[in-house]
């Protein structure tokens, strides 16, 4: 079901599109993203981009701050489809984050790019960030999440065609090197390490049962009972006040950075 042919399968975007609005991650990361928003001083009325959009869930997060303008961009149009369904009035734009991006320069005053550094498609993860920096104003605010810890990798990485993962020091060296301003490089998703390294295990006692190649969707595009998912959300709550409040955690399956571009402040 999930073979890799080189691009995301579309069991994938669909299956991630049914669940994210519920399950505990992806509402976690969105109200981690949220709260560091606020506290990077985006304000209303900027124009904000989410780049690799995917099924349009961080651009509905993105309507809350009464933008002038929300745009998205993503390679694939079945998640531009998706996302248009959850972000109505965002402007979406088919596009590859590793080539010249279709925006002016200094026209967005801030920008997600929430799991995407980590594809195979990209080339370079310091030139993407530069052409980023490119279309940032001034002060503009970068806000990044990644795999973190290549010991955590599993097949959902290979689902997603996810090709690294990060650690902090290695990925504020890219953000240094493309002329950003680390602002906050942290881990996120603590707890769930253990939960990583049990499903690991559980995939590969799969694959030694497995019969006649069958392969099963991985456990992470499925939504959990719902005590279990309400549990991991409110853990997963608690890490983000942290974070949010300059309490970096020294693991985590996740990586998230707060970068500025250089410059006068946003809103200034």
């Amino acid at each position: 079901m999930f073979r890799l042919r080189g691009t995301m399968q579309p069991q994938a975007y669909l299956a991630t599109a049914s669940v994210e609005d519920r399950m505990w991650w992806h509402r976690a990361r969105r109200g981690l993203v949220r709260r560091l928003l606020r506290g990077a001083g985006v304000r209303r009325g900027g124009v904000l981009l989410d780049l690799g959009c995917g099924t349009g869930a961080h651009l509905a997060l993105l309507e809350d701050f009464a933008p002038r303008l929300v745009a998205g961009l993503d390679r694939s149009d079945l998640a531009l489809g998706l996302a248009r369904e959850k972000a109505p009035r965002a402007a979406l734009v088919r596009g590859d984050l590793s080539r010249s991006l279709p925006f002016a320069d200094e026209s967005v005053d801030a920008t997600l790019v929430l799991g995407v550094l980590c594809h195979a498609w990209i080339e370079n993860e310091v030139t993407t960030l530069r052409e980023i920096r490119r279309v940032l104003r001034p002060g503009g605010v970068l806000i990044v999440t990644e795999p973190a810890f290549r010991l955590l990798r599993r097949r959902m990485d290979q689902v997603g065609m996810a090709v690294r993962r990060y650690r902090r020091r290695e990925f504020t060296a890219l953000l240094e090197a493309a002329h950003f301003e680390a602002r906050l490089a942290a881990y996120f998703t603590v707890t769930g390490a253990l939960l990583v390294l049990a499903l690991k295990g559980a995939e590969w006692l799969q694959r030694r049962l497995a019969r006649g190649g069958q392969e099963h969707a991985p456990a992470e595009l499925s939504l959990p009972p719902p005590v279990v998912n309400a549990v991991l959300f409110a853990i997963a709550r608690g890490e983000n006040w942290l974070i949010a409040r300059g309490l970096p955690t020294p693991f985590g399956v996740n990586l998230v950075c707060v970068a500025i571009k250089p410059g006068a402040a946003v809103g200034a």
